[in-house]
Formats: C-alpha cells, sequence, structure tokens
C-alpha cells in the first residue's frame, strides 16, 4: 500500500467535521457560505463501499511539497463530504488501515500513483464538486527460478523495478524456487532477481527473461485487476 506522503505542511483544518472523476456543479442545498463543497465516493475495483476510507486534500507548495488542508473519512457506503476555503488542491484517496494491507492502492486525481503526476482542481466558493474514486486492488507477478550452481534459489531476491517512476518492490523466492512480488498496482515493471556474496563480493544480476543488464529486459505488463504469472528466470 503506498503511503500517505511523508513531507506534508498541516496548512489549516477546515474539513467539515481504475478511475477518479470530478464534476463540478452548483448542487441545489448547497451552503452559500463562502466555502468550496467536496462530495464523492470512495469504492473498490468491483464497485464495492470502502468504508472509513479517506478523501484527502493538499496544495502544493512552491518547493513541491505537499501541505495537508483537509481530509474526512468515507461512511458505510463509501460516501464523504468535506468543505475548504476556494482554492486549487489535490486530492488523494487512501483506503488507510481499515482493510488488508496491500489490499487496495492510494490513488492522487486523476487515477496516479504518482504524486508529482497528480492534477490540481479548482473548488469554488458556494459550489459543490464531486471527487468520486475507484481503488485498485493490488497485483502479484510470479514465476519460477532456475539455479544452475551452488547457490539455493531461496537466497536470491526478485524485484519488479518501474523505470518510470523509480519505485520498486521486492519479492521473495520459495525453496521449491517458485517467487512472488506482491503488492504492485498496474504499471509496467522490469523483473529481476539478484544475489550478493559477502565472501567474494559478487553481485548476481539477472533480468527477465535472460539478461545480465537492464538493456535487455523486457517490460512486464501488468493490467488492472490481474496477476501475471510464468514470468521465469534462470540464472547460470
Amino acid at each position: 500500500m503506498l503511503k500517505r506522503p511523508l513531507t506534508m505542511l498541516a496548512v489549516v483544518m477546515l474539513a467539515a467535521l481504475g478511475s477518479l472523476t470530478t464534476t463540478p456543479a452548483t448542487a441545489a442545498g448547497t451552503p452559500t457560505d463562502g466555502l468550496a463543497h467536496v462530495h464523492g465516493r470512495i469504492v473498490g475495483e468491483d464497485g464495492e463501499p470502502l468504508g472509513f476510507a479517506e478523501a484527502v486534500l493538499y496544495l502544493r507548495m512552491p518547493g513541491g511539497q505537499l501541505a495537508m488542508v483537509a481530509f474526512e473519512h468515507a461512511n458505510d457506503d463509501g460516501w464523504y463530504d468535506l468543505s475548504v476555503v476556494p482554492g486549487r488542491y489535490i486530492v488523494w484517496f487512501t483506503p488507510v488501515g481499515l482493510h488488508p494491507l496491500g489490499t487496495y492502492f492510494d490513488e492522487y486525481y486523476p487515477n496516479t500513483h504518482d504524486p508529482t503526476a497528480a492534477r490540481e482542481i479548482n473548488f469554488r466558493a458556494d459550489t459543490t464538486t464531486r471527487v468520486s474514486a475507484r481503488l485498485d486492488r493490488a497485483s502479484t507477478i510470479s514465476g519460477t527460478l532456475t539455479v544452475t550452481g551452488s547457490i539455493p534459489p531461496s537466497q536470491f531476491t526478485p524485484v519488479a523495478y518501474d523505470a518510470h517512476t523509480g519505485a520498486s518492490e521486492a519479492g521473495w523466492v520459495n525453496e521449491d524456487g517458485t517467487y512472488e512480488i506482491t503488492g504492485l498496482p498496474h504499471g509496467s515493471y522490469v523483473v529481476y532477481v539478484t544475489y550478493y556474496d559477502e565472501e567474494t563480493d559478487t553481485l548476481i544480476l539477472r533480468y527477465w527473461p535472460d539478461s545480465p543488464t537492464i538493456h535487455g529486459a523486457r517490460n512486464v505488463l501488468i493490467p488492472r485487476a490481474r496477476n501475471v504469472t510464468g514470468i521465469d528466470i534462470t540464472v547460470t
């Protein structure tokens, strides 16, 4: 599960305490209090409501830092409502800790896991803007590692690397050579296995499907809500 940004500045708390969509509208009954009102629903990829998930608003500061302004939990049906000073905000949705770790992924509007790609929304005074989220389930890459030599396969570490964001996720190899890398959002990954021998100061790398360098690697594409199997690697 992606974590809430560690670099944040608490500015002011004014909460009225896939895919993402926004539909600005001055709804009937919208308060004329000079505040901007945000309303939406947070669900999983199958449409199931994610009760008590969070909608969080951030300001993007001049240095690129995100300053948290307001947040609200969704109710049991996945709906949330909050109010803030009018302005341009980034919206972040998170299932927080109420769901099994890695079951769903946090997302920024519009449907991105990368905070630098998040798009600001202009929330206007006395206007209700709907911003809803359909969060992705985590996916898994799996396969079999075959090692010809004296090193047990379980001593290797399998890794999925996202060249676009620079993020990576490590997995594990079982005694029989089968491996899994879990907790991955949809996207394109380079998969490799690595082993470091401290006694000989030797680093072994092998990229899927069969390359000692990343230049010979092929990308593994994970569609939404899919697990990818059969990514087998052989190390000689």
